[in-house]
């Protein structure tokens, strides 16, 4: 019988530092909150989460939803009162033109609403973004290019609670309504004469209402 003896050395290797890098999220309401709790500044936004639950169509729609927002020719954003002339608008960190000629204004309704990834309005001046404007900072984050082709499709509908499955009064109407013509049934028995003949004032003719018949 052999033996073979094998005697292991004692080794170490120290691995270098790991750092794993990850883009946050920014198109959900909670990031929206998140960012809003943790900033130093006044701000408020829409996120592409928020925008998906209504039927806003492009990017005028959806500012106005954000308070202390209101428009102006349901295309140029007015902020705390102050006109479009007093606003600084950004896509994707960027600056943006002027889309108006011979005036400082941004036109909102341009950008579909689809496109949008989020919407920051800063409202109070901080060291990270410029300081030329006094009404607000608007910050507009498209989405990325898609790497694959996609088709987006989405139904929605609607309902009202104060008259939907309730009692309500109606007129049966007459089997001829669908032509266009009453056949009789709606008429007034013996003429409008005979109803306002027992009537002897106006004050009468105000108590006196239709029946349900």
């Amino acid at each position: 019988m052999f033996e073979i003896k094998v005697e292991l050395e004692q080794d170490h290797q120290q691995l270098g530092e790991v750092v794993v890098v990850a883009d946050a999220k920014k198109n959900t309401e909670n990031a929206i909150i998140t960012q809003q709790r943790t900033s130093l500044v006044m701000q408020t936004g829409a996120s592409a989460q928020q925008i998906t639950k209504t039927q806003d169509k492009d990017a005028s729609e959806v500012i106005r939803r954000v308070p202390g927002i209101s428009m102006i020719e349901e295309k140029f954003v007015m902020v705390r009162g102050f006109s479009q002339r007093y606003n600084n608008v950004w896509i994707y960190n960027s600056a943006v033109p002027s889309s108006e000629a011979g005036a400082r204004a941004f036109s909102f309704d341009i950008i579909p609403s689809s496109q949008l990834d989020n919407m920051l309005v800063v409202k109070s001046p901080a060291l990270e973004y410029p300081v030329d404007f006094s009404g607000g900072f608007i910050l507009v984050n498209t989405k990325d290019v898609p790497s694959s082709n996609l088709f987006t499709i989405s139904v929605g509908t609607s309902l009202n609670d104060q008259t939907h499955l309730k009692k309500i009064l109606y007129n049966k109407g007459s089997g001829t309504d669908f032509l266009g013509f009453d056949n009789g049934f709606c008429s007034l028995k013996g003429g409008i004469n005979a109803v306002l003949s027992p009537m002897n004032n106006g004050y009468d003719l105000l108590n006196n209402g239709l029946n349900n018949d």
